[in-house]
């Protein structure tokens, strides 16, 4: 039987992840997949470290035979930003935090499978896979994508954890069974030309897209897979949640989980200050659900464009679908079981309102698929990111526990 990963093993590893700069853009994932090959060669696990461009790295191990169990992580981080109070790229370790960037996105999830990864090699109970990806944080296209599209056989199993960041520490935690897509839609509203000095003779795209914007804000998509409102409501009352949120993030993320959320991103018109503007450009992102497509949200901004007699064009740019579990209920139970003798509580299952390569698992691959690791994830992409170690420790615990009780079955 494997032992579970030790602070002292973990925390290096960690370190040394968020220091190697993977920002993308541009990425440089080959950096982390270097520290990744380096600390599992040491313990004698082979890795192949795929480029499909320069720089751009997945990493891939395997060990073991019979029923897989695949871990993913990704290796990129967003930007740092702004509003940092140390250097983001070198990890602190402060009351049990450990700070730097992609400590919760998700530096801290890939030690937790790594070092879980190199426990269970030693004795292998299964078939198990270690798969971290490039590119997750800009669309996932030289990663999950590469992989599935030119050696889709490295992410197939049985079942597959994404570490993705799932609730607080020490509780709750949570699992996420689905996740919702994302469409952006391009919006054109055309008027017409006049002098600024008699605006009546002309027609506000300005204007128009702004009576638009506000008719999209209350008419969305129809249709496609929800939580029952059981579920949603689990999430925000949990108190650890409950406290981080407050009232008004509470109902937030409540309306959030319980419908499509629209979000005027941009909108961009007018030429000179004498000219009343003929096109005005709306950027909208949209939330949607499992079941729901581009189509969804095209046909309903044309409808809100009729209503508001709105003339126009409407392009979807981008489209992310969702997805969600199907099938493999047994390995979430036991997933379950062993998240609660960890932790000490049992973890809510939740859809994710953001989407994570579970998507190329579920819809692509057919492989049953959650998202649960260490982190919190309202920290992703925030200033001051931070991991508890001990959060990262309990994960990779979990990992090995899980593995144990499933593969040797």
């Amino acid at each position: 039987m494997a032992k579970p990963p030790t602070e002292r093993e973990i925390l290096p590893l960690l370190q040394e992840l968020i220091r190697a700069r993977t920002v993308n853009p541009p990425g440089n994932e080959v950096r982390a997949a270097e520290v990744v090959e380096a600390y599992l060669e040491e313990r004698g696990v082979g890795v192949r470290i795929l480029e499909p461009e320069e720089d751009r790295a997945n990493l891939y191990a395997e060990v073991g035979s019979g029923k897989t169990l695949v871990f993913n992580g990704h290796l990129d981080v967003v930007p740092p930003g702004r509003g940092w109070r140390r250097d983001p790229f070198e990890p602190t370790v402060e009351g049990g935090r450990v700070y730097g960037r992609g400590a919760t996105d998700m530096k801290g999830g890939v030690a937790a499978a790594v070092a879980a990864f190199a426990s269970l090699a030693e004795e292998p109970p299964g078939r198990i896979k270690l798969l971290l990806t490039a590119d997750e944080e800009r669309g996932s296209r030289l990663g999950m994508g590469w992989i599935v599209e030119h050696m889709p056989e490295l992410a197939k199993g049985d079942f597959a954890i994404v570490l993705e960041p799932m609730g607080s520490y020490p509780s709750p935690k949570f699992i996420a069974v689905a996740e919702k897509g994302v469409v952006i839609a391009h919006i054109h509203v055309y008027g017409r030309s006049a002098h600024s000095s008699v605006p009546q003779l002309g027609e506000n795209a300005i204007m128009r897209a702004l009576r638009l914007s506000e008719r999209l804000l209350r008419e969305r998509p129809k249709g496609g897979w929800r939580p029952g409102v059981r579920e949603a409501l689990s999430y925000v009352l949990a108190a650890g949640e409950r406290r981080r949120l407050g009232l008004r993030g509470a109902l937030a993320m409540y309306r959030a989980l319980r419908d499509v959320t629209v979000n005027v991103a941009k909108i961009n018109g007018g030429e000179k200050t004498n000219l009343v503007p003929d096109h005005c450009e709306v950027v909208v992102s949209y939330r949607i659900f499992p079941g729901q497509g581009p189509e969804d949200v095209e046909d309903c901004i044309r409808r809100a464009m009729r209503r508001e007699g709105v003339r126009g064009d409407v392009v979807v740019t981008t489209y992310i679908e969702g997805s969600r579990l199907r099938g493999g209920e047994e390995w979430v139970d036991a997933l379950s079981e062993t998240v609660k003798s960890v932790y000490g509580t049992a973890p809510i299952k939740i859809l994710s309102v953001a989407s994570s390569d579970a998507r190329f698992f579920r819809n692509r691959l057919g492989v049953p698929a959650v998202q649960f690791g260490p982190g919190e994830s309202h920290l992703a992409h925030a200033p001051n990111e931070y991991v508890h170690l001990r959060d990262v420790v309990s994960a990779s615990r979990v990992l090995v526990e899980f593995a144990e009780k499933t593969l040797r079955a």
